[in-house]
């Protein structure tokens, strides 16, 4: 399956995992020899390794890029589809809403949370290493404040205090892009699928979520004002910047910078349509990952990107630095190597 059929089945709603009948029932993760081959769909650094994870409950991990070993113990066969790491403790979550926690650096893993009748988890993001948050599909948002041992369903609707943008505003040929949307779509059912979430510190929080919805926050979530981008598209991840900036990415290659807490966005040549879906700031420089190929570069800061193409030509969906100008991609047929000086990469590690 393609990454962006992926993304498309968890952002947009098309479809779902079978659920297990029972919420108690626990099926582990199959070890599977091909594993590295098979769509994984995000990745992080985690301490002195990297962290990878994807279909049916895959999760690997390598000291060194190169030699991937699936974890032994992973209690869950759904899609999983985020990984955070924080102060020496992973989480990972996706389908069912299922959220699973390793203190070994990935090796084994134990459930925290599951509902088969819930709806995918997107991203996860850790204040620290007890407060946390899990969003996803139709404004689903948990909250942590025990480090995963319990999580709460936080209403978007009872903390939604305000809006940066007139919800009654009519049509208009105008400067102020938020007065041209009429259409509040997801967001008036608060239905949007929330896709990411980034920490700007100072209790200050963004979410960018489904057609150019996004929600932000000053009190580290417990209420928060919804903006709108000047593109009705989806944002499908996000990354800081110095500064006080924000680089936010997703469809058809858009991506735009804030620097004032989404008051205002900048449009940034990115050089492609492919759609964006993962990103990574390392050295002065930020790189994104996307569909039939992409690979975008550019120092921090510029206002044009340079597209390339990984020699592989799959999806991707996520990015991590591995060393000066080195980076891994993960995405359809699991893991791919790119360095800058290639120029296209290999096809697999």
């Amino acid at each position: 399956m393609a990454v962006i059929a992926s993304l498309a089945l968890f952002s947009f709603g098309i479809a779902q995992e079978d659920a297990a009948a029972d919420a108690d029932i626990i099926e582990y993760a199959q070890q599977m020899p091909l594993a590295d081959h098979s769509l994984l769909l995000a990745i992080t650094r985690a301490g002195e390794r990297w962290v990878a994870v994807g279909e049916r409950g895959h999760a690997l991990w390598s000291e060194d890029g190169e030699q991937w070993t699936q974890a032994e113990v992973v209690p869950s066969r759904a899609t999983l589809t985020t990984v955070a790491y924080q102060e020496g403790q992973l989480w990972a979550a996706g389908h069912d809403s299922t959220i699973v926690t390793s203190v070994d650096g990935g090796e084994t893993w134990t459930r925290q949370y599951h509902d088969p009748e819930g709806e995918p988890v997107l991203n996860l993001l850790f204040l620290d290493k007890q407060h946390g948050f899990a969003l996803g599909a139709y404004s689903q948002l948990l909250v942590t404040r025990d480090g995963g041992a319990t999580w709460d369903f936080q209403d978007m609707n009872e903390t939604l205090v305000g809006t940066l943008f007139d919800p009654e505003a009519e049509p208009e040929d105008s400067d102020d892009y938020a007065a041209q949307f009429a259409d509040l779509g997801c967001f008036e059912f608060m239905e949007c699928h929330l896709n990411a979430m980034v920490n700007l510190g100072g209790g200050r929080l963004l979410i960018l979520a489904e057609r150019g919805f996004g929600f932000r926050s000053t009190d580290n979530g417990e209420t928060w004002e919804a903006y709108r981008l000047p593109y009705e598209g989806s944002m499908f991840g996000a990354v800081t910047l110095p500064d006080q900036c924000v680089l936010a990415f997703g469809l058809r290659g858009n991506a735009f910078r804030s620097c004032d807490f989404a008051a205002s966005w900048q449009a940034i040549d990115t050089g492609t349509e492919s759609s964006l879906l993962g990103a990574v700031v390392d050295r002065g420089k930020v790189m994104l990952a996307g569909s039939t190929g992409a690979v975008v570069s550019g120092q921090i800061g510029a206002d044009r990107l340079a597209a390339r193409q990984h020699a592989s030509g799959v999806d991707f969906s996520g990015i991590a630095a591995s060393g000066p100008d080195r980076y891994l991609l993960v995405g359809e047929d699991g893991i791919h190597q790119f360095g800058e000086a290639d120029n296209g990469g290999s096809e697999h590690d």
